[in-house]
């Protein structure tokens, strides 16, 4: 490059939107994903792009309208592994340009659920809007200091990552926030062409899911249908993770927030397969798209993991049936739990209500398993 091109000052408009009141007002009509793509053109708008990934990972300023200490009420997510998503999440990425009414938390059914509710019952001062129903799984919570606002809780059977992928009704909705990082698991679709496809079949909850949107100004006009795009249309099917090149990750301001023990892996290597789906008799019109994940268990992890893969699944649990073996014979005979004669070293699945204290976990493997998994991939020429 020709030296003289380099040392020429800086152009008057790039300078332009290094001053703050035009950043302000650039903010209030361009998304997360307009910036990364401006500042892809142009190099020198890499203020701009900082000043813009500062707005989601100042996340305490938006979580202000829902909570006294947003600060407590992160640890309490991070402590007790709920994740934020929804219409929240979603307004995250968009810059916060709309007025939202609900939080949408999600938190696994048990111990974890119980303690965060008696957090936001006791020191969030908010009441379940309907506390004589029972046979629920998704909890309305109001409070008369935030008029227009409501938290909601839904306890989740599995790991809450796996209840979001499975249970969204389309991909605008799968967005996720954690203590410490914001994912937009779909920001081509969903950020930068403000378009949706349909992840269920068509239903009265389905209808409400949508007008909840409605406010964030996504409109029946958004809505991709899979077996109508053509070949012109983005494609999405295919194996994905959450934490992979397609996402969006951002990084939150975490001062003075109290880091948890669970790994950030646990999302991030949480696989999902986004799969075609036909309904009813006529499946030329009928096709919409479904994801898949499973939770996989073993008692040589501490945290629950998502899988989709069969390969990766048989993969990740061949080898943490080898570690719960060599952790069962650290044990002193007297303190292993029964097995079965039938049972054999190395190759029958060990059960175990209860593990030791002394128990090594393998969650710090779970990574470089993955990562050995895809190269294995690679070899027989199927690239990620």
């Amino acid at each position: 490059m020709d030296s003289r091109i380099e040392s020429q000052p800086q152009s008057k408009w790039l300078k332009l939107f290094h001053q703050y009141p035009i950043q302000q007002a650039i903010s209030l009509y361009l998304t997360i994903a307009d910036f990364l793509v401006l500042c892809q053109v142009c190099k020198g708008l890499d203020e701009l792009r900082n000043c813009m990934l500062s707005k989601v990972s100042n996340i305490n300023v938006r979580l202000g309208g829902f909570v006294d200490d947003p600060i407590i009420f992160r640890s309490q997510l991070g402590n007790n592994g709920a994740l934020i998503s929804g219409s929240f999440a979603l307004n995250i990425f968009e810059l916060g340009h709309r007025k939202i009414s609900y939080l949408d938390v999600f938190i696994k059914e048990g111990a974890d659920a119980d303690r965060f509710t008696h957090y936001i019952r006791e020191h969030e001062k908010y009441q379940d809007d309907n506390p004589g129903e029972t046979a629920r799984t998704r909890y309305t919570y109001g409070s008369s200091a935030r008029p227009g606002r409501k938290l909601r809780i839904t306890r989740t059977s599995g790991p809450p990552v796996q209840h979001i992928l499975t249970s969204a009704y389309t991909t605008a909705h799968i967005n996720i926030i954690t203590w410490n990082k914001a994912y937009s698991i779909f920001p081509r679709q969903t950020l930068i062409n403000h378009q949706f496809y349909p992840l269920r079949s068509l239903d009265d909850d389905f209808g409400s899911s949508l007008n909840e949107l409605i406010p964030q100004n996504w409109t029946t006009r958004d809505i991709i249908w899979p077996d109508l795009a053509g070949t012109e249309g983005p494609k999405i099917e295919g194996l994905r993770r959450v934490g992979d090149s397609s996402s969006l990750v951002i990084l939150l301001d975490t001062d003075s927030v109290q880091a948890p023990s669970t790994p950030d892996s646990v999302i991030e290597y949480a696989q999902f397969d986004v799969l075609a789906k036909y309904l009813g008799p006529h499946r030329s019109r009928d096709r919409f798209l479904r994801i898949r994940a499973e939770k996989l268990a073993s008692p040589a992890i501490r945290h629950g993991y998502v899988t989709a893969d069969t390969g990766w699944r048989s993969y990740a649990a061949e080898r943490l049936r080898r570690w719960s073996w060599l952790e069962l014979y650290k044990l002193e005979p007297r303190s292993r739990p029964f097995l079965s004669t039938s049972m054999y070293p190395l190759v029958s699945d060990i059960q175990m209500s209860q593990v030791p204290q002394s128990w090594d976990y393998a969650d710090d493997q779970i990574p470089v398993w993955y990562r050995e998994w895809e190269q294995t991939l690679v070899g027989k020429g199927r690239a990620f």
